[in-house]
């Protein structure tokens, strides 16, 4: 009977064994299996997510050539364009024509010693005349001047009816031809640049013209000077912009310097106090003269750089 109850508690010892051996295989044999299907899928799996992320990577590439190519168009000049709408940069060649043109001068006097010029000069300004002083060989003092050769004759008979000996001393300006490269709208600014200050220079002179004859007051020459100037100072805005974009050359860097020169000219002139005064005629015929004798000293160095 003992020896019953002790074979049964090994028999139950045996199989609590056997079961746990069992249960061991099983989990080194899970575990091994697992590890073979793991690797085995992920050889299958893994080139498959890997080709999904190239595949994505040559679709992004791919829009963003197509992208690229819908940035570039034409306009309906046949100018490309891109996407914002931006025009590329065409450049032309043009021939710009600039026209000569001579301002007639009355000529007070002319001295050897230019301290005797600015003398009778200021006795000049004080009776409303220009008081300008070209030093050409002598120093000429210039009371007034005018692009019409009839005004300055007219001017010049009335002075000697009054026992004033006077001359008549042109200024003459040259023309130009000159082949300017750059885009369409810079090569026209500059042109205009050109015509601006003849067109600038004649608006002045009619100022003068009306304000000796008494058609208008000073405040009104005021304002119309004002509006002059203006358009000079857009004019040098616009022609520093085509500088900075186009490069320096020597057609722009004098166009440049000469609209400085004249809006200096005007902002002395607009700073007179009594615009109704002796004072402010004289200036207005100071400023003219000024301008002329400025554009002509930049056209006489263009031709000369050109020949």
């Amino acid at each position: 009977m003992r020896y019953s109850r002790i074979s049964k508690r090994r028999r139950q010892r045996n199989h609590a064994r056997i079961a746990v051996l069992g249960l061991v295989l099983f989990i080194i044999i899970y575990v091994v299996s697992a590890g073979a299907i793991g690797k085995y899928l992920s050889g299958i799996i893994a080139p498959k997510l890997g080709g999904m992320d190239e595949d994505k990577e040559n679709v992004s590439l791919g829009e963003k050539l197509k992208d690229d190519d819908n940035n570039i168009g034409t306009d309906n000049n046949g100018s490309k364009t891109n996407k914002s709408g931006d025009k590329e940069i065409k450049k032309i060649t043009k021939n710009i024509e600039i026209a000569p043109f001579t301002i007639y001068t009355i000529q007070m006097a002319a001295f050897s010693t230019e301290a005797n010029a600015q003398e009778f000069a200021s006795t000049i300004q004080s009776r409303g005349g220009a008081g300008y002083i070209v030093d050409d060989k002598y120093f000429r003092v210039l009371a007034v001047g005018y692009i019409d050769e009839n005004d300055i004759n007219k001017v010049k008979s009335q002075l000697e009816a009054n026992d004033i000996k006077c001359e008549i001393y042109k200024m003459s300006c040259p023309g130009a031809n000159m082949e300017v490269t750059a885009s369409k709208e810079k090569v026209d600014g500059v042109n205009a640049a050109f015509s601006l200050w003849q067109e600038k220079l004649k608006e002045l002179e009619n100022i003068v013209k009306d304000l000796d004859n008494k058609d208008i007051t000073g405040e009104v020459a005021c304002e119309r000077l004002k509006g002059i100037k203006l358009e000079m100072e857009e004019t040098l805005t616009r022609l520093s912009d085509y500088k900075a974009a186009e490069g320096s050359s020597d057609v722009l860097t004098g166009l440049e310097d000469i609209y400085k020169l004249g809006i200096e000219s005007f902002e002395e002139l607009l700073g007179v106090s009594d615009v109704n005064g002796v004072v402010f005629s004289s200036k207005i015929k100071y400023t003219y003269i000024n301008m002329a004798s400025i554009y002509k000293s930049y056209m006489d160095a263009l031709v000369k750089k050109r020949e």
